[in-house]
């Protein structure tokens, strides 16, 4: 089936896809009828899990659609997971950010609160705003049809983010100070399973920061002579590493 002659592509939890029946409930449910989908329409339907059946739909509700698979596709997970850590900015920019981060392909986006990120949140407004990235996150994913769903973690703090880093095989950081280029970076990058690209806020990160992070076993690297706006570095960052880790096919 091309991606041009079906109804559209939804997600289902694992339990609901069958090699032989895909249950849809919730709001892609309701999405298919909003979109008039009927009896005989093709639909691609994925578990975020890897797998993606093309199926025909037998009923649709409203409340629940039930699709008869045809054929199922299985998708394996990436050899070298992508982790962007994004500095929290202001407006709707992180909004912005996510969703062109996961039509990219990244597999986590993990938004920290940076000594010069502007919004303050309590933990109510964090919980809402988390919440409105997950809605944004998974519309990407349907959009961009992918087969794996991403993970939208934060507004994580200092301490948090240093332990996620240090636990990881390797991060780089975006510093316009830096000696290192990215591409010298990639190059000693070798075979790990997880690589971890960090960005800071509108004003970047404070040199304290930037320590900390090294110190956590961070790597800086340089884009070049040009500044990046915060919501085109991470894209930048993240279109050029998966290239190396050949994610683009």
């Amino acid at each position: 089936m091309s991606p041009t002659d079906h109804h559209g592509h939804f997600f289902t939890t694992p339990d609901l896809l069958t090699d032989t029946t895909v249950y849809l409930r919730g709001p892609d449910a309701h999405h298919l009828r909003v979109r008039r989908a009927k009896q005989g329409d093709r639909i691609h339907v994925g578990d975020g899990f890897g797998r993606i059946a093309e199926a025909i739909i037998f009923t649709s509700t409203g409340a629940e659609v039930t699709a008869t698979v045809s054929q199922m596709n299985v998708v394996p997970p990436p050899a070298t997971r992508l982790v962007v850590f994004q500095g929290l900015a202001k407006s709707g920019k992180v909004d912005w950010v996510v969703e062109k981060l996961v039509e990219l392909g990244v597999d986590e986006v993990v938004v920290f609160s940076a000594g010069r990120s502007v919004p303050v949140w309590d933990e109510s407004k964090a919980k809402t705003v988390r919440l409105r990235w997950e809605r944004v996150a998974h519309a990407a994913s349907k959009q961009s049809e992918r087969a794996w769903l991403p993970v939208v973690t934060g507004p994580l703090g200092r301490a948090e983010v240093l332990a996620r880093v240090k636990a990881m095989p390797a991060v780089l950081v975006a510093d316009p100070q830096a000696d290192l280029s990215l591409g010298a970076a990639l190059m000693d990058l070798g075979g790990v399973p997880e690589v971890g690209i960090v960005v800071g806020p509108e004003s970047g990160l404070s040199r304290d920061e930037i320590g900390m992070l090294v110190d956590a076993g961070a790597r800086p690297v340089s884009l070049g002579a040009q500044i990046l706006r915060t919501e085109t570095a991470g894209l930048a960052l993240s279109a050029v590493v998966m290239h190396h880790l050949n994610r683009f096919g």
